[in-house]
């Protein structure tokens, strides 16, 4: 996923925000690079200290940017609280100045999968999706899984089975484990031994099948035959074959659902296609 052409950098933060940045860090910035991938509009940046260490920061205003600060809000909060077992950057602290919200995390040395997916890597990173009890206080209801009542028309498809089946994966997805709910290559970091996950504002109580599900859909767009990954993994095999599918295709609405021009729409409408591509497939 490419990056945001609009993202904030080190050196446009207000004054106060990068001393609030330093003071979470413990020490000076000596120089900021840029995330490569996502498409958030606020800060986010590898910070060398004076120290020699690294940290990994995040700001965003919620005058210029209401919605996505609401998820910066929502991500604080959730990262506090995920499970000692969970695979993610530890948050080092979060403060506020003015419109502004910061999160400073632990650095972490990785990089994103390469694009198209490796086999290798996409097993490797499967093999790091685990159940894990969800946090108290996640939301239960899952605003990023359908949308066919809303998406455009697919030509070869039936709206109203679409419909049915995506109201069925709305049901099978409820659970009491942890669910990232965005789980996309830009979310995730390869590191020498360990696979990290980050960004976690949509995180939901659920079914953890639903990453399992929604993860290889980023394959099948580039000719990866998703079926044998999903048949294997343990959150996926204990399935029933109708409910998977269920849940697919309530994943593929709501990717149809927000389709369209630029980068974002055409970004869903990929793999939106490629999970109707692997529904067909299953049936």
């Amino acid at each position: 996923m490419p990056a945001s052409k609009d993202r904030l950098r080190w050196e446009g933060l207000p004054e106060p925000v990068r001393a609030l940045i330093e003071e979470l860090a413990g020490g000076r910035v000596t120089s900021a690079t840029n995330c490569a991938g996502g498409y958030s509009p606020g800060l986010a940046s590898q910070l060398d200290l004076v120290d020699g260490r690294r940290v990994f920061a995040k700001a965003i205003s919620s005058e210029d940017w209401p919605i996505e600060y609401a998820m910066y809000v929502d991500e604080a909060r959730i990262t506090t609280r995920l499970p000692s077992g969970v695979s993610a950057p530890r948050l080092i602290g979060t403060a506020s100045y003015g419109a502004y919200l910061v999160l400073v995390f632990e650095y972490v040395d990785g990089r994103e999968p390469q694009h198209p997916w490796r086999p290798d890597e996409l097993e490797r990173v499967l093999e790091a999706i685990t159940a894990h009890p969800a946090p108290d206080g996640l939301p239960t209801d899952f605003p990023r899984l359908g949308g066919w009542r809303e998406a455009r028309d697919v030509p070869g498809w039936d709206r109203t089975h679409l419909i049915a089946l995506e109201d069925r994966g709305l049901e099978v997805v409820q659970g009491n484990e942890l669910v990232h709910g965005d789980l996309y290559p830009h979310n995730i970091l390869l590191g020498a031994e360990q696979v990290y996950f980050v960004d976690w504002p949509h995180a939901r109580r659920g079914s953890a099948s639903l990453d399992v599900i929604a993860l290889p859909s980023t394959a099948a767009w580039h000719g990866l035959d998703p079926e044998p990954y999903a048949a294997k993994h343990p959150l996926t095999a204990r399935l029933d074959r109708d409910d998977l599918s269920a849940i697919l295709a309530a994943h593929a609405g709501f990717c149809m659902k927000g389709a369209g021009p630029g980068p974002i729409g055409e970004y869903k409408q990929g793999l939106g296609l490629a999970a109707l591509e692997w529904l067909r497939a299953r049936s």
